[in-house]
């Protein structure tokens, strides 16, 4: 009787242990997929902070081991002797030194004579083209450069870029092997979808920087004041201008009149009635 009592209690324990093992296996094994899309959610938030711990401990290093990134802009007011000729010599230059006007602006008041020109230039050509540039000067108003160190945003914006890129692999990862209904594919999807968009946003603002460091930018605005205005007008030109005016002002005469018809019909009414009136006055007097 011991005996069967101590095989029932080993069997049951045995069956126990089976459960335990195989069915606790295959409960853990149906909450996994829901346990790692769970766990991955989290990925982004959790890679972000281990960027900034290590951003924080190798902040310094990594600032001496990467290469400066710098915007520079100049900015040169100046007066010359001749906008149309100095414009023409500039124009020369910068595409000698490979750069390119992005606007340019000439205009006209009385004898004041005035061009801005923005332009785009290769960063390591900006101190040679300005110095090219305001060798031409009669006077310089103005001559400003500025140098803006974006190298911590550039090495933030491509780590982050790196980290995003990598959990939304992860996340492409999960979807593809791990997510299992319909809900844990829609999370999955939506998440890769705003992971997508910042990746996208960072890539524009990376773009963005590259431009700005590897052409540097110069608003020049020059001028002159002589008194001989901008161009000196021929009398056929004039002639042909008059012509023009004379035209625009009989176009502009005959929409005045036709603005006012119902006055001109009331008048030439008027005007025929006064006249009849007269020649029935004349006739009945005689």
């Amino acid at each position: 009787m011991i005996l069967l009592l101590s095989f029932s209690f080993l069997s049951c324990n045995s069956e126990s242990r089976y459960n335990s093992d195989y069915g606790g296996f295959k409960e853990k094994t149906a909450s996994t997929s829901m346990n790692e899309m769970t766990s991955n959610y989290d990925l982004e938030e959790a890679e972000e902070s281990n960027y900034y711990d290590d951003q924080n401990q190798n902040n310094k290093s990594n600032q001496v081991k990467t290469e400066r990134k710098v915007i520079r802009t100049a900015t040169v007011r100046m007066q010359v002797e001749n906008v149309e000729k100095s414009t023409s010599s500039i124009e020369q230059l910068i595409k000698q030194q490979g750069g390119f006007i992005s606007t340019t602006n000439l205009s006209s008041r009385g004898s004041y004579i005035n061009n801005s020109i923005t332009i785009r230039i290769p960063n390591e050509q900006l101190d040679t083209l300005l110095e090219s540039i305001t060798a031409q000067a009669k006077h310089i108003d103005q001559r400003i450069i500025n140098a803006q160190d974006v190298t911590e945003e550039f090495v933030d914006i491509q780590i982050r870029l790196k980290t995003k890129k990598d959990v939304r692999d992860r996340y492409v990862e999960v979807l593809r092997k791990k997510a299992s209904t319909v809900e844990e594919i829609l999370n999955a999807e939506e998440r890769i979808r705003i992971i997508q968009e910042e990746i996208e946003s960072k890539e524009g603002r990376l773009r963005f920087l590259k431009d700005q460091i590897s052409l540097s930018t110069i608003q020049l605005n020059m001028y002159q004041n002589d008194g001989k205005g901008l161009v000196t007008k021929s009398y056929a030109s004039k002639l042909g201008q008059a012509f023009g005016n004379g035209w625009e002002n009989i176009k502009g005469f005959i929409i005045a009149m036709v603005n006012i018809w119902p006055f001109l019909i009331m008048i030439g009414i008027l005007f025929y009635l006064g006249r009849k009136l007269k020649i029935f006055s004349r006739k009945k007097s005689q």
